[in-house]
């Protein structure tokens, strides 16, 4: 991003979290992909990284691209550095590598960044199964960085985790054949 859109980038942000007279939190999955300039312009940025079921997500990922491009195989959502040796590959393929390149990514940008102290990762299950636990321990995490983060209410006991999906099952058989490493093109 050249820097002259950084700046404005940043402007924009603070004028937000200015008027509002908190700080900022917002939810993107692109900005998992660009943690460097997100720390160049916001150095004490915490992140939370909620991770999930490689083949959950894949499934979500390929229902989207059916939904969008009316098809599995037309590239769809957060398109990481390295997706274009994907393409023309079977749909479950693109997608299990798509969710790999993006965690290697994140994890590679944390790494090096130094952001273990500013990274709090979490498991999507975990939130579904216990999200008041989860809150506990984001509050704790965020507190422990200076943000005050108060409850307010009650949440859920757990959130239903959706069980069906709408994929030929030749392709979930083969995400789950990845998942496995029980193919013989992997």
């Amino acid at each position: 991003m050249p820097t002259g859109a950084l700046k404005a980038f940043q402007r924009s942000l603070q004028t937000i979290a200015n008027a509002e007279d908190r700080p900022l939190v917002f939810k993107n999955l692109y900005a998992g992909l660009r943690l460097e300039p997100i720390v160049a312009m916001f150095p004490d940025a915490i992140f939370i990284h909620v991770q999930r079921d490689r083949v959950e997500n894949a499934i979500s990922i390929l229902e989207g691209r059916n939904a969008a491009n009316g098809n599995f195989n037309t590239w769809w959502s957060v398109p990481p550095p390295g997706y274009e040796a994907w393409i023309g590959q079977p749909a479950a393929d693109q997608v299990m590598a798509q969710i790999d390149l993006i965690e290697a990514q994140i994890d590679r940008d944390t790494r090096n960044l130094g952001l273990g102290d500013q990274m709090m990762k979490v498991n999507y299950r975990d939130i579904c199964a216990d999200p008041a636990a989860f809150l506990s321990r984001a509050q704790t995490f965020l507190n422990s960085r200076g943000v005050e983060l108060s409850l307010v209410g009650d949440p859920p006991m757990r959130f239903e985790r959706r069980r069906s999906n709408q994929l030929p099952k030749e392709i979930v058989d083969r995400l789950w054949a990845l998942e496995q490493g029980t193919t013989n093109d992997v």
